[in-house]
């Protein structure tokens, strides 16, 4: 879940960060022409080697070459408002089927004085797309709800769990990670059963919200740790938090070369997100590819259960790209405008597709590549 952030909607951030305005994709090479029996330069017909390749996408190349129709060119400087979408009528293609959940969990778990906790590696993470992934690992020890009933000893043993809480460091592409890192608790042996160890392994995004991979709940309870015992235990999927829903299309020109994102519908905003005094959103879109991001932002629109945007926004993105970058989509509230005119927001929740990405958001930018030129729609889970 997304917490809540104070943030500038203006080009200050990304003059410090040294990010640019626009993403700068290069020129087109000499060699893309040849010479006809005149002289004259013309294309050199597009070979299927020169298309993005994605293992679960085949691409039409044939197709992908015919003109496209022309692009307004106000779209590429912001928004364009459009007639209402309607959804049913929007093709929707079958995402392909989820790998098979397997990862597995080996730590120790070892009591002399105090709880020593080690973790040693997790095995068989799923993929993200094919790629091997960086990971951490969380560790916590919680109360167990016996320990909770007893009001004698809750208040003095809830005072030191925010002092049982580690983290691992960060292990870099590898679905088989190994940390072997050991941890200290200041639990002793009498009161090992009071607790029940917490282990959650997150995937490391550099520009948007650490991703959990799966998670562990192993209580302590009628555990003998004098001489050290080692688990292997099943990691179960992270379920998220929804705070509402979000429906839009994702549709790709390859001639164009253009990404246009229609934001149609929000619905369920979490309503303890949302205070009193909050009459308007809007959707900020930001483009990532490595170090670079482009930024957008639909119009403002009243907060009601079920929000109709239909706003447009479109991005200049060369079809070789299509697999390095991701689109991230905020849902914004705004706050109050500076002296410098530049407005203040807070951020309620996030949903992130591209061809890297897990779950729902990978399999819409799949759907999108094998339709090219027809808008994909799809709802998504804001978290």
């Amino acid at each position: 879940m997304a917490e809540p952030q104070n943030l500038p909607d203006s080009d200050i951030d990304e003059k410090e960060h040294g990010w640019s305005s626009q993403i700068v994709w290069g020129q087109p090479d000499t060699s893309d022409y040849e010479s006809d029996i005149n002289g004259h330069g013309k294309p050199r017909p597009v070979s299927p080697s020169f298309m993005p390749f994605h293992p679960q996408a085949r691409l039409d190349y044939s197709q992908m070459i015919e003109d496209d129709l022309d692009i307004p060119k106000s779209m590429d400087s912001g928004i364009l408002s459009i007639k209402p979408v309607n959804e049913q009528s929007l093709p929707l293609t079958a995402a392909p089927p989820s790998p098979e959940y397997r990862a597995k969990l080996r730590f120790t778990l070892h009591s002399l004085d105090l709880l020593f906790i080690t973790i040693h590696e997790v095995k068989d993470l799923p993929p993200r797309m094919d790629e091997a992934v960086n990971t951490y690992v969380k560790a916590s020890l919680t109360l167990a709800e016996e320990a909770k009933r007893n009001s004698g000893e809750y208040s003095k043993d809830l005072s030191r769990l925010h002092r049982l809480r580690w983290q691992t460091a960060i292990q870099k592409k590898s679905l088989n990670p190994v940390y072997e890192e050991r941890f200290e608790a200041d639990v002793h042996e009498d009161e090992i059963g009071k607790f029940v160890l917490n282990v959650e392994v997150f995937e490391y995004d550099r520009f948007s919200r650490d991703y959990s991979i799966g998670s562990l709940h192993f209580p302590l309870r009628g555990l003998r740790l004098g001489d050290g015992r080692t688990f292997w235990q099943d990691l179960k999927p992270t379920k998220q938090d929804g705070l509402g829903e979000i429906l839009f299309t994702l549709n790709y020109l390859p001639t164009a070369e253009k990404l246009t994102i229609v934001v149609i519908k929000v619905k369920d905003m979490a309503a303890h997100k949302v205070t009193s005094q909050s009459k308007s959103m809007f959707v900020k879109i930001c483009l990532v590819q490595h170090y670079k991001q482009v930024k957008k932002k639909t119009r403002l629109h009243k907060i009601s259960p079920e929000i109709v945007l239909n706003d447009s926004v479109s991005f200049d993105l060369p079809h070789e790209h299509l697999d390095d970058v991701r689109a991230i989509l905020f849902l914004c509230i705004p706050q109050y405008t500076s002296r410098s005119g530049s407005i203040r927001y807070d951020v309620l929740g996030q949903v992130m597709v591209g061809s890297s990405c897990r779950g729902p958001g990978g399999e819409h930018w799949i759907q999108m590549t094998r339709s090219p030129r027809r808008p994909v729609a799809r709802w998504h889970l804001v978290t």
